[in-house]
């Protein structure tokens, strides 16, 4: 096989801890069995090493990748006794997930822990019942004896009406910190983190940890005021009558300044400077067009609405207050280490006597046979986990980007320093909610150099980018919208570097990727709801429709026609939304297999079964036995039960089934059966009413007994037999899909058996324990025969999947954020953040801490969602839609990727008034079944025949005419000014000079523009006062704490240059103006012709739009303007100042015509100051 460089050097690499940084289809797993394969080629033994996969299935593909690889060694040196002996070992090697290598050393090792040898892993489902079951026994001591501490979390996280919402709390709570090493300690550390910082509020709230990052927090968000500030200046520039409609802008814009710099002061400074405003400027219309005036009046609205929530929620409280919400924080935190620190002893305890071990088990237990205490009572490696350090040659772990800290702990302790081989992407981590922590990832991508053959250190890392699984459309399109939405924000330190390489070997087309949008008008709330949802239905009923013209009409890269197995529906989320999908796909006959869409206890025959089981067991639960009434295996009507209840005086239904059945009421009635599409019931059965309720009575009875000596699968099914549920379940709609699901739940009932409970009550306990926590249990999937089907799946189901052709649906659905809202937020970096109980105002107020938690929160939840757009993305191999319900405007919208609230946010800012080679934006027509009928139904034999002499005389001409007006068609609608000064440059410049850049040169680089942008942007974004008390350093520090500039441009600003312009007198002719503008955007409409370009020289009354941007200008002393054009251009010392005038004279005179326009008044003066140069440059006007 031919190995690209980078895995190449993955495999070869020795003596080194390796992270291996593999983007999608890199052929990551590839990579990691050859490396094994060659060490055991080389003589050392598959003992020697520990392999660790995330799931079963991926250890057996690694097996049998090895299998294939020694055995096609052994065919080639057929008397290697080495090589038929690791044959022999493989089925016993170490390749594992780590919880079964958890558990195999906790077998061997059983009684140093104190365990018996009889354990097992518990199902998922029967451990939670046990903890359940644990903390209702510890709460009720607890009750009963008023611990202070129990009764402290009751107020802050309890309800009235039961305990079920505390119970949920503390073992939320307990789950997750079961992911940290050593959960206890951590506890104890939070508290003694929380009194530390408690103290630090009394020297200034702004000094914390999260007061530091509250404060980046604010000031991001009030230099975003800011900017909303500048545009709608610059608007009313255009549309304002007078500087009155102007200046409340202006005036709200400096009162934001103040709040900035007071909060660059401290919290106390921010806050006093807040309560000082009574109240805002009123915006002004007078004089102003209507649509103009209401427009800014919105806009200026919606200005103060985010500014008042910044007050709100982070400017309010005292520093006292803030204080004591430290200390009601600690006291929580206390509470829960001790009521955890009890419940953690019961409940090993518990499951020690059930002989059951869960998951988090596995780990803690295998940490604890690695470590030990010395003689100093310090941690160290345990004698075993010495043996096993030395035992291990390599230690090689799969999908690193998701495991957890104890995890990362565990495998630090079984590693040397240079023999850990570490696999994964970063952008792939999308198991949060299983307690991944993709930040462990960062930390050792960061921390690790590149990979060279001659250095030393003990650590590095490789980057495998090539992608071998897509087409090169979906490969740029990938790039492309990773390039625009993490450019210059937070999520660049994931994706930064990581563009993937096409690295396919096909010589098959590519096509473009189609961003299909269905559009709907949202403008009107009243019908909104109503379109978006027609909108969602055209969104499958397009995808239906193309995947019916892909199927049998189009070919694959292999030359073979497209199946629908070949096909893939991605969701974001299933459950929900890929019903209306699936019914599109079916009302044209296309199979498809669907995921869990909803949970199997929201099946009608499930729900059914359920009810029949909870009657059962208890006759008294009015709404089962109602359900099962009302079923079609009993046909009792509505009527036909309120007439049974109201005889009855008011008893509970089922006292009202007894006693009716003791008395004959006439005939029920004969329709009854009708509203069901099949009948159960037998001939033989009774008519009248009282006789059917004797009858039911007898069954009920029947059932009673048998269910006291039976096991519940068997039970189950003597209830299917009898009652004949499952075989007129047939009858159904999806009727196949109704029997399996009730197989489905059968095949359940057999593993409860399992499980430490018995009897048909733990069973129905057991089923409600997995309906609380959503309904975990696998639905029975919608499948067409001979397993060719469309796939229907979430993208977390599809990971380390491909497909052919992939339809990533449903983008517009948007981004969950319940977890940001909780009432509590345990972060493994910040601790606990809650809402604490008022007792005065009885209600629960929230705290500066819960706040900040909520922000962290909410940007790790909007960073995985981009992960697993990343995953979505990239298991199309040859062809990939994306598509979304979108409301008209999309295109005018201006997208902000770090607050995007769906997937479509990021494909549009990334496509929307784009246009390129490798994807086309396609948008769903109203009628887009008629459409694909019409065009299916077309007749080929039709279009072969010869066209009328007369049409195509027509055709000839039309294709023939020329526009009258050919000027007009070259002249474009609007220029940048720029566009005006390089048409003239290129003018100049003789095309026959332009050669191939000579390769001594080295690759084209940017440098140089990246340099200037990064110039530019500082001077956009620096705050003038600042710089002259901390200097030009400490403003790009500034910049780049509250990420107004990036790390590349803070490394890349020309400091000895700022701090020239800083003390020139230029710059204080510009602080000392009445007035000073920076950053002004225009547009002015000129006269084609007056442009001087060659190609509009014959272009009379045309005009063109020119748009640009004024780096500065300020009033002078007369009332006239100077404007100030930066410029970053390298010049020569000799000569310099000629060629900066030659080169933008003509773009300031258009700067100039653009200042006076806004303002009024007459530019005097124009100035290119040059960085190169350090000097100012005037302009002759």
């Amino acid at each position: 096989m031919n190995w690209t460089e980078s895995q190449r050097k993955a495999i070869e690499a020795k003596g080194k801890t390796l992270l291996v940084s593999a983007g999608a289809g890199s052929g990551k797993t590839t990579v990691l069995t050859r490396r094994l394969a060659e060490r055991i080629l080389a003589g050392d033994s598959i003992e020697d090493f520990l392999v660790v996969t995330f799931t079963r299935a991926a250890a057996s593909d690694l097996k049998e990748k090895l299998y294939n690889a020694i055995t096609d060694a052994i065919a080639a040196q057929p008397r290697s006794r080495h090589l038929f002996n690791q044959l022999f070992l493989l089925p016993g090697a170490q390749i594992s997930t780590i919880h079964a290598f958890c558990y195999d050393m906790i077998k061997q090792n059983f009684s140093v822990l104190g365990l018996s040898p009889n354990m097992r892993i518990g199902d998922e489902t029967e451990t939670r019942m046990i903890a359940r079951e644990c903390m209702e026994e510890l709460t009720d001591e607890l009750y009963e004896r008023d611990d202070p501490d129990l009764l402290l979390l009751a107020d802050n996280f309890g309800s009235e009406k039961s305990d079920d919402l505390l119970i949920d709390t503390i073992l939320t709570v307990y789950n997750r910190l079961r992911a940290f090493y050593n959960y206890h300690d951590w506890l104890e550390l939070q508290e003694k983190k929380l009194e530390e910082q408690a103290e630090l509020v009394r020297s200034g709230f702004y000094n914390t940890e999260i007061g530091k990052g509250l404060r980046e927090h604010v000031l991001f968000r009030l230099n975003e005021v800011i900017a909303a500030c500048d545009s709608l200046i610059l608007n009313l520039a255009h549309t304002a009558a007078s500087e009155e409609n102007i200046a409340p802008v202006e005036a709200f814009r400096d009162m934001v300044l103040d709040f900035i710099d007071a909060a660059e002061k401290d919290y106390d400074a921010l806050r006093g400077a807040v309560l000082a405003v009574e109240e805002y400027p009123k915006f002004v219309k007078t004089g102003m067009a209507k649509e103009d005036a209401d427009y800014s009046a919105k806009e200026y609205g919606r200005i103060k609405s985010e500014t008042d929530k910044i007050i709100s929620k982070f400017c309010l409280l005292t520093e006292e207050q803030i204080y004591q919400d430290y200390l009601s924080t600690l006291q929580i935190v206390r509470a829960f280490r001790k009521v955890i620190g009890e419940f953690d002893r019961r409940y090993t305890a518990a499951k020690s006597k059930k002989g059951v071990l869960d998951y988090s088990d596995l780990e803690h237990y295998l940490a604890a046979l690695l470590e030990t205490k010395d003689e100093n009572g310090n941690t160290v490696p345990s004698a075993l986990c010495l043996k096993l350090r030395k035992r291990y040659k390599e230690i090689y772990i799969d999908e690193y980007q998701d495991i957890n800290p104890l995890q990362d702990h565990i495998f630090t302790l079984l590693s040397r320093p240079d023999n850990r081989f570490m696999v994964g992407d970063l952008k792939q981590s999308i198991y949060r909610f299983r307690n991944a922590y993709p930040d462990i990832f960062v930390n050792y991508k960061e921390s690790f150099p590149d990979y060279r053959e001659d250095a030393e250190g003990p650590a590095a890392r490789i980057f495998l980018k090539e992608n071998f699984r897509c087409s090169r459309t979906v490969i740029d399109f990938v790039n492309l919208v990773f390039s625009e939405v993490t450019e210059g924000n937070r999520f660049a330190r994931e994706y930064a570097g990581e563009e993937l390489i096409y690295a396919k070997n096909s010589s098959a087309p590519a096509y473009p990727v189609v961003v299909a949008l269905s559009v709907y008008d949202g403008d009107n709330r009243d019908t909104a709801a109503d379109l978006k949802a027609e909108a969602f239905e055209r969104e499958a009923e397009y995808i239906a429709c193309e995947i019916e013209r892909l199927v049998g009409r189009e070919k694959k890269e292999d030359g073979s026609s497209i199946r629908y197995g070949d096909i893939a529906l991605l969701l974001s989320a299933v459950r929900g939304r890929a019903r209306v999908f699936e019914r599109a796909l079916r009302r044209r006959g296309i199979p498809c297999m669907t995921e869990q869409d909803e949970s199997l206890f929201s099946r009608p025959e499930i729900m059914l079964a359920v009810s029949a089981l909870k009657t059962i067991d208890n006759p008294t639960d009015d709404v089962s036995l109602c359900a099962l009434l009302r079923s079609p295996i009993y046909q009792f009507t509505a009527d036909e039960l309120y007439r049974i209840h109201t005889k009855a005086n008011g008893y509970s239904l089922y006292d009202s089934i007894v006693y009716a059945a003791s008395f004959d009421r006439g005939r029920c009635r004969r329709d009854a059966g009708k509203k069901y599409a099949f009948s159960v019931r037998k001939q033989s059965e009774p008519s009248t009413l009282a006789g059917r309720c004797r009858h039911f009575l007898a069954e009920l009875d029947f059932y009673r007994a048998k269910a006291q000596g039976m096991l519940c699968y068997k039970f189950l099914w003597l209830f299917y037999m009898r009652s004949g549920l499952l075989a007129a379940a047939g009858a159904f709609e999806y009727g196949d899909k109704c029997r399996e699901n009730l197989l489905l739940l059968y095949q359940y009932a057999r593993d409860f058996e399992h499980t430490g409970f018995k009897g048909l009550s733990a069973f129905i306990l057991y089923l409600g324990e997995i309906a609380e926590r959503g309904g975990d249990l696998a639905n029975a999937k919608s499948a067409g025969q001979d397993g060719d089907y469309v796939h229907i799946m979430s993208v977390h189901k599809s990971k380390g999947l491909e497909f052919p052709v992939c339809f990533v649906c449903d983008c517009s659905r948007k981004f969950g954020t319940r977890d940001s809202s909780a009432s509590l937020i345990v972060s493994r970096n910040f601790g606990f953040g809650c809402r604490i109980r008022d007792a005065e105002k009885l209600t629960r107020r929230d705290t500066y801490l819960r706040r900040f938690a909520a922000i962290c929160d909410t940007e790790a939840a909007v960073d995985e969602e981009l992960r697993k757009l990343y995953v979505a993305l990239t298991r199309a191999k040859e062809r990939l839609y994306v598509t979304a319900s979108v409301p008209e405007g999309y295109s005018d919208k201006a997208y902000n990727p770090v607050a995007a609230h769906s997937f479509a946010d990021w494909i549009l800012m990334t496509v929307a008034n784009r246009e390129e080679n490798f994807f086309d934006v396609y948008v769903i027509p109203d009628d887009i079944r008629e459409r694909f009928y019409k065009g299916l139904e077309a007749d080929a034999d039709e279009a072969e025949k010869t066209l009328d002499p007369a049409v195509a005389e027509k055709i000839k001409k039309a294709i023939a005419y020329s526009y009258p007006y050919p000027e007009a068609v070259r002249t474009p609608a609007k220029l940048s000014v720029s566009e005006i000064s390089f048409s003239e440059f290129k003018a100049k410049v003789n095309e026959k000079m332009i050669l191939r850049r000579p390769e001594f040169l080295g690759k084209v680089t940017d440098f140089g523009a990246r340099k200037g942008t990064a110039n530019h942007v500082f001077m956009q974004f620096a705050d003038f006062d600042f710089v002259e008390q901390n200097g030009v350093e400490a403003e790009a520090m500034r910049l780049l704490r509250i990420k107004m500039i990036t790390e590349e441009q803070y490394e890349l600003l020309s400091y000895e240059h700022l701090k020239a312009f800083f003390d020139s007198l230029l710059y204080r002719e510009m602080r000392s103006a009445k007035r000073l503008y920076r950053e002004k955007r225009f547009s002015l409409s000129v006269e084609a012709a007056s442009l001087g370009l060659p190609e509009l020289k014959n272009a009379k009354d045309e005009k063109v739009l020119i748009q640009g941007v004024i780096d500065c200008f300020f009033e002078n002393p007369d009332k006239t303007y100077t404007l100030v054009d930066y410029k970053t251009d390298f010049l020569p010392e000799e000569g310099g100042e000629r060629i900066l005038i030659e080169r933008h004279e003509k773009q300031v005179k258009f700067y100039c015509r653009a200042v006076e326009a806004m303002t009024g008044k007459k530019v005097a003066r124009a100035v290119l100051y040059s960085f190169s140069l350090d000097k100012s440059v005037d302009l002759a006007l």
